[in-house]
């Protein structure tokens, strides 16, 4: 897994309007994978009440492939990306979380398809459940405990069960359950940041990660001599 790649990242460029404006792209090309550094050529612009939208078409300066976007926002703010093609593709993660759980591995990607539209609640909502499925999963594969026993629990005491005890995991856990809880509740303070909170949650998700992973590592070494 890549952990030190957002999947969208702001750049300047002026779009032909005469002056430089802050928009979204892809951090990787979406064809070669190679970091994006495009040129770019507005096919469309087009303007209704305060909302700005342009499509444009992304040359890749590596692989020479071409890629469509569409970005939106209100005059004056940061043209966000509402849609690209191909899509990105979602973050690879290594054999031993596949076969660990891979529905962990289609939440996180879904999340992350909600997050490259924009849906910044779905996403935050996406990483949470993510984690839970992954946190769950391990428990049932690292523990004696059952899975009806380990279902019964909320997130937060199965965080409590399994890792209480391990700051180096219930630290990571318990800051992306707390900072979900404002994408998921009604109630949310009024200067929320959702960008803000949405990029601290995936750092802390990916910090629960590692320690799943070195958890799977530590259990089926490639060395025969650990092998049972």
């Amino acid at each position: 897994m890549n952990e030190n790649v957002k999947p969208i990242k702001v750049i300047k460029h002026s779009l032909g309007t005469g002056t430089q404006i802050s928009l979204e792209i892809p951090s990787l090309c979406p064809w070669c994978h190679v970091s994006f550094n495009p040129n770019i050529n507005v096919k469309d612009h087009f303007a209704e009440g305060p909302i700005d939208t342009f499509i444009l078409r992304y040359h890749c300066t590596y692989c020479t492939k071409e890629s469509i976007a569409v970005i939106a926002s209100e005059t004056g703010k940061i043209r966000r990306q509402q849609m690209l093609y191909p899509e990105q593709k979602g973050t690879e993660f290594d054999e031993l979380l596949a076969k660990l759980s891979p529905r962990f591995i289609s939440l996180y990607n879904s999340a992350e398809r909600s997050e490259l539209r924009g849906d910044l609640d779905l996403a935050g909502m996406g990483y949470r459940a993510a984690l839970e499925v992954l946190l769950k999963d391990s428990a049932l594969d690292t523990t004696e405990d059952s899975a009806s026993k380990i279902a019964k629990m909320n997130l937060g005491q199965a965080i409590k069960q399994y890792y209480g005890e391990n700051p180096f995991g219930m630290v990571p856990a318990d800051v992306v359950r707390l900072t979900a809880n404002d994408f998921v509740h009604w109630n949310r303070p009024d200067d929320f940041n959702a960008r803000q909170a949405l990029d601290e949650m995936k750092s802390y998700l990916n910090i629960f990660i590692t320690i799943v992973k070195m958890q799977q590592m530590v259990k089926h070494p490639p060395v025969e001599r650990y092998k049972k």
